[in-house]
């Protein structure tokens, strides 16, 4: 039996094999919750964010043989000034992952800044309509991107980065989601418990939870990833 460090080891192997993003794509999972494992972001408990069972299923299906990765990485060819020792590649072994999806233009809908309990997110137009946009794909036509200002999220989420909203999106707990509430507030939070008649919160950084209450609740939308900077484009 695979240990919690171990399974987080071979997950960050197959991730430097294939690339977080397809290893997402392909398994259907947030990508957003694969980054921060790969990074190793820790909870609220001080734990490092391990690979849920879910998860493990879907690795497990798309890429058997994934929890060996790190044992295999460790017997590999050294490294000699940077260059590889060639070894000999089993084409029988190899398998078609299928052509890259192609990305979609998400709009930047509003801004998320510091707030009194946390980062509020005001959403200044709808879907389609706002500040610029990012390339990125996303299986939601009515997916939204919200530009973080200040470093209050990092390192999980940085300054200038944008993150991509999925309102269809599945709300799985241990990974971020924006709520808005009935009074106005809107915040980025990760998703701790959900419960039919409240919601367990925490920062994105770890910190004291918040519990609310249903009734108190407008709408929860899943974040889907978190896109750097850079790909951030005017209307």
């Amino acid at each position: 039996m695979n240990t919690k460090t171990q399974l987080i080891e071979c997950f960050r192997a197959l991730c430097e094999l294939h690339g977080v993003d397809v290893i997402a794509s392909k398994t259907h999972s947030n990508v957003e919750g694969m980054k921060q494992i790969q990074r190793g972001l820790k909870l609220a408990s001080g734990e490092p964010r391990g690979v849920g069972p879910e998860l493990q299923k879907r690795l497990d299906k798309h890429y058997p043989g994934w929890t060996s990765l790190a044992q295999s990485q460790a017997t590999a060819p050294p490294h000699f000034g940077g260059v590889v020792a060639k070894t000999a590649i089993n084409s029988s072994n190899l398998q078609y992952a299928g052509r890259p999806k192609n990305s979609t233009r998400v709009p930047v809908v509003g801004t998320a800044r510091l707030g009194s309990d946390g980062f509020y997110v005001e959403l200044e137009a709808p879907a389609g309509y706002g500040d610029g946009y990012v390339e990125h794909y996303s299986a939601d036509e009515n997916a939204y991107g919200v530009r973080v200002k200040g470093d209050s999220m990092h390192p999980a989420i940085k300054h200038g980065q944008v993150v991509v909203v999925e309102p269809s999106g599945q709300l799985v707990p241990g990974e971020n989601v924006l709520v808005a509430l009935r009074d106005g507030r809107k915040m980025v939070k990760e998703l701790v418990t959900g419960r039919p008649d409240s919601i367990t919160l925490v920062s994105v950084n770890g910190g004291e939870r918040i519990t609310v209450q249903r009734e108190d609740v407008e709408f929860i939308h899943a974040v889907a990833a978190v896109v750097s900077a850079s790909k951030w484009r005017p209307e």
